[in-house]
């Protein structure tokens, strides 16, 4: 296939225009598709603020990085770009792409998996319409440090612990964990190179950043690698977040962390009875998750937990077991949801073997939690309403949540989704 060097591609981010700031952690999806593209000599940019009153007639080529709440904005952005540029051509790719079907919609490529080699591909010609997931892996060793500028991600302001100027980065992609409600679980596991992260940690420096949020699922899941990224970061002057898992997070565990300067861990309790835990495969217990804080407090750790009501089984029993969690437990913060069932995960496509009823999907994104804190809910269980499980939601939220963030408002029920 013949490359024309007068090709020009623009990755674009859609904006999510559920959230009340869009501008709190850069897109390192697509910052790492540049950094592909830059190294293979195609001229491309990286658009995060879509401005229909710019000129796009420069690019040739347009790819779009796609959440599951992004997609009508991705759609949005596409019909005014085939206006305004229309010999244009347009790639999908990102996880909504993973498991939905967007071939009616029209797009010239879809990309199941990995963008890099696809959207290198579809610049020089290559008139292939689907990419699976198996057809474009990049393997570990392959992938390169994404693409960072200072101008760039100044606009992007996570503060870790209210203090640090902060950003992102993946230390591993995949989970092995099987998480029912989850559209990753038991997804192939690739650990990046120990050199790879230790580039990215300086390039994330020589940005003026005082701290790293590592985003991967799995940074502590086992305690060599924890040991080799540790090592990495104690002599460098930065601090850092991480996600733990409460099966094995422990004492050894945390010192090391502690140590090379982890101020903050998350990690994703879901819940706080058992039958919940069981029913969505978490393979854990409530014990663990209360362990999860008194451990990481032992080291002078903070500890956000993430939590959801409306999974399988949920009724008042459960519901007063969470709350008991949340005001007894010690955890530092926490983000509370409404489970919202994905494509792809084993809930959603296997609804018969549990106690969940779905509800109109028709008009919902696809969001944990909105402006205000508000969140979709299209779920209900044998023994709650989807109104019960929306009340359940907000009331925790009101309550608790005054205790982390004063501007928490006072919804009124009528006005909440």
């Amino acid at each position: 296939m013949s490359n024309n060097n007068r090709n020009k591609l623009l990755i674009i981010v859609p904006q999510s225009t559920y959230l009340d700031d869009n501008f709190v952690f850069p897109p390192l999806g697509a910052m790492a598709l540049k950094a592909h593209l830059d190294q293979a000599g195609i001229p491309c940019d990286l658009e995060d603020r879509f401005d229909q009153s710019k000129d796009y007639a420069p690019y040739s080529h347009f790819g779009y990085s796609v959440i599951t709440p992004n997609y009508p904005e991705a759609l949005r952005i596409r019909g005014i770009l085939q206006q305004s540029c229309p010999q244009s051509r347009h790639i999908i790719g990102g996880p909504h792409v993973a498991n939905y079907d967007v071939a009616p919609d029209g797009w010239d490529c879809i990309v199941r998996g990995d963008g890099q080699i696809p959207l290198e591909r579809f610049v020089q010609g290559d008139p292939r319409k689907v990419y699976k997931r198996c057809d474009c892996l990049v393997q570990a060793q392959d992938l390169l440090a994404p693409w960072r500028e200072n101008g760039f991600l100044q606009k992007y302001h996570y503060q870790l612990c209210g203090s640090y100027r902060t950003t992102t980065i993946m230390s591993a992609y995949g989970c092995p964990m099987s998480c029912a409600f989850c559209e990753s679980a038991r997804t192939k596991v690739r650990l990046k190179p120990v050199g790879l992260v230790e580039q990215e940690l300086h390039d994330c420096l020589d940005c003026g950043f005082e701290a790293i949020m590592f985003f991967d699922d799995i940074f502590a899941i086992n305690k060599k690698r924890v040991a080799e990224m540790t090592s990495l970061l104690a002599p460098l002057p930065l601090h850092f977040r991480c996600f733990v898992h409460a099966r094995n997070f422990d004492d050894e565990m945390a010192h090391m962390l502690a140590d090379a300067g982890c101020v903050e861990i998350g990690y994703g309790a879901e819940h706080a009875h058992q039958r919940i835990l069981d029913n969505v495969n978490k393979k854990t217990t409530v014990q663990a998750n209360y362990d999860v804080i008194t451990t990481a407090h032992r080291h002078g750790i903070r500890v956000k937990s993430f939590l959801m009501v409306g999974l399988p089984g949920e009724d008042h029993e459960t519901l007063a077991a969470l709350e008991e969690f949340i005001a007894t437990s010690g955890v530092d913060d926490f983000d509370l949801g409404i489970y919202y069932p994905y494509r792809g995960t084993h809930i959603r496509d296997h609804i018969d073997q549990y106690d969940l009823q779905l509800e109109a999907l028709d008009g919902t994104l696809g969001f944990y939690k909105g402006k205000d804190g508000q969140a979709e809910c299209c779920v209900r269980t044998s023994q709650l309403s989807s109104q019960d499980i929306r009340r359940a939601k907000n009331t925790l939220y009101r309550q608790y949540n005054k205790r982390f963030r004063a501007d928490v408002p006072v919804f009124a029920e009528s006005a909440v989704l």
